[in-house]
């Protein structure tokens, strides 16, 4: 996990960056982890990518410029 966020509502977010379009499982794989271990507390998973732009399995991906523009949600 390379980043989380505590929201307002004590929630979390995990985000994960990985600069390329060729995913490594292992960032999913952490991700779907954190959301398993702090059960119900999680209300997003973000993983950061070059281009790709889609949600799959409870995962969000953005463009990395997307989200550093704040248009990626």
């Amino acid at each position: 996990m390379d980043f989380v966020v505590r929201n307002r509502d004590n929630t979390l977010t995990g985000i994960n960056v990985t600069y390329t379009d060729v995913i490594d499982e292992r960032e999913i794989k952490a991700l779907l982890e954190f959301k398993e271990y702090f059960k119900g507390r999680v209300s997003e998973l973000i993983l950061l990518t070059m281009n790709i732009e889609r949600s799959e399995d409870g995962i969000t991906y953005v463009p990395i410029w997307k989200w550093l523009l704040g248009s990626g949600e």
